[in-house]
């Protein structure tokens, strides 16, 4: 029996190496997953914060030569102070950008500090992390280091959008297409599992254990 339970076992070598891949496929599209998740949250929040420094440098001259070109039209003798008020407003917009880029930094910084990306993503996987997913908790441990690299060596502001069509790809590769390949898989092993089986069996009862010769490849 234990003869037997040895070759069997060799015969399935080819399924389980089959099984592991299906694994590895569902394991790296999982991490890359993760990984679109919480950089592009930090893209999005990095966008919406550089887009308010750039709407106000823009409306402080806009508004500035606005004020300046409608006061020359009704008092066109004040055309100095016209002219004064709408450099002001330029060289205002010039502080608020020159601010702005300098506040952004420290944006920058703290968003790739890894407190903050604790807490983004025990914020996106508020479920998960309540529910103590071991498998979620893994992930981002082996996630998070390479991200961090990600942040600090492209840049957040360097950061391309995933698209939507890709990241939907992706989603499609980890809900349909792992579970059809496990599917195909589990249906072939119970296959050959079943004909090894009638071998067998045909063996044991025409006591000739020399025909038990199993493929292994």
């Amino acid at each position: 029996a234990t003869r037997l339970e040895v070759e069997h076992q060799v015969s399935m070598a080819p399924e389980r190496r089959v099984d592991n891949m299906i694994t590895q496929l569902y394991d790296s599209a999982s991490l890359l997953q993760m990984h679109i998740v919480v950089m592009e949250a930090i893209r999005a929040e990095y966008q919406q914060q550089r887009k308010k420094f750039y709407l106000l440098a823009g409306g402080v001259g806009v508004f500035g030569n606005t004020v300046s070109l409608a006061a020359l039209y009704m008092v066109p003798t004040i055309w100095g102070f016209s002219a004064t008020l709408s450099l002001s407003s330029l060289l205002g917009a010039a502080g608020v950008f020159l601010y702005g880029n300098h506040v952004l930094g420290n944006v920058r910084t703290e968003m790739a500090s890894e407190e903050n990306l604790e807490r983004l993503f025990s914020r996106l996987y508020v479920h998960e992390v309540a529910e103590g997913n071991e498998f979620v908790k893994a992930l981002w441990i082996r996630v998070k280091r390479p991200l961090k690299g990600t942040l600090e060596t492209v840049g957040i502001a360097n950061l391309n959008r995933v698209s939507s069509r890709d990241f939907n790809a992706l989603e499609k590769v980890i809900n349909e297409t792992v579970p059809s390949l496990r599917r195909d898989a589990s249906y072939l092993t119970k296959q050959k599992s079943k004909s090894l089986q009638q071998e067998v069996d045909q063996v044991v009862d025409d006591g000739n254990w020399q025909r038990l010769n199993y493929k292994t490849a």
